[in-house]
């Protein structure tokens, strides 16, 4: 206890910074990864609703636990308002041309690297034929649900604070290490694409001081990768 109260401030900061992501997406991956849950959803649900309703569980918990809890851990215990954080709308214009330039580049080349037979046997996560509108906005609203906290603490809460103590460069390695590592899981290909839009993604949110480039694409890139593998799948339609 002596040891916690004699830190100083900076650094009793950076480590709530540090460990935010780090205890959030471990608690995240157990619930994400638990077959027993998984399972009861299946034995309670039937196909497609077993998969729509799992999917969108996992998603709020990643809210809860990515989002809202470290919120309010960061505004009891960090000398930052969410506003210093990225929640505002400093130079939205700005904004608007990176977003705008960056999410029409992604919107179509992800059209044509939804094709990919890979692609397709992890996109959509939710595994079902017979696509509806209301399958459709429930997979769109718990994506975006899940993405705002998501960038929230590592574009947010992670960044914003080892820039503050650390500088540009550390704080950006530090933010793109953790980004890499939390997609670990989903293969070789998107790790390595971590390291490039994850440069950009911190860039942006530095020079604009805000959060919406990295909201705005990070959402473009899954829910346009769902859409375009549903369309290109043999198997699923939207109906």
């Amino acid at each position: 206890m002596n040891e916690i109260n004699s830190l100083n401030p900076n650094d009793f900061h950076l480590i709530i910074s540090l460990l935010l992501p780090s205890v959030g997406f471990i608690l995240y991956w157990f619930i994400s990864q638990d077959d027993k849950k998984k399972d009861w959803f299946f034995k309670s649900f039937k196909t497609p609703n077993a998969w729509v309703n799992w999917i969108v569980f996992k998603r709020l918990c990643g809210a809860l636990i990515l989002g809202i809890i470290p919120a309010i851990i960061a505004w009891m215990y960090l000398p930052f308002s969410f506003y210093d954080l990225g929640l505002n709308f400093n130079n939205i214009g700005l904004t608007l041309k990176w977003t705008l330039g960056i999410g029409l580049f992604m919107a179509v080349a992800n059209f044509f690297a939804a094709k990919h037979p890979k692609n397709l046997s992890m996109y959509p996560p939710m595994r079902i034929n017979h696509w509806t509108n209301k399958v459709l906005f429930l997979n769109v609203f718990s994506w975006l649900t899940y993405l705002i906290s998501y960038e929230f603490l590592f574009r947010g809460i992670l960044l914003y604070t080892c820039n503050e103590y650390l500088g540009f460069w550390p704080a950006v390695v530090i933010n793109i290490a953790f980004y890499a590592l939390a997609h670990i899981p989903k293969g070789f290909t998107e790790t390595i694409g971590c390291f490039p839009y994850g440069f950009l993604l911190c860039y942006v949110t530095l020079l604009t001081g805000n959060l919406w480039f990295a909201i705005v694409t990070h959402s473009i890139l899954a829910v346009s990768t769902d859409i375009y593998s549903i369309f290109h799948s043999q198997q699923m339609k939207w109906e």
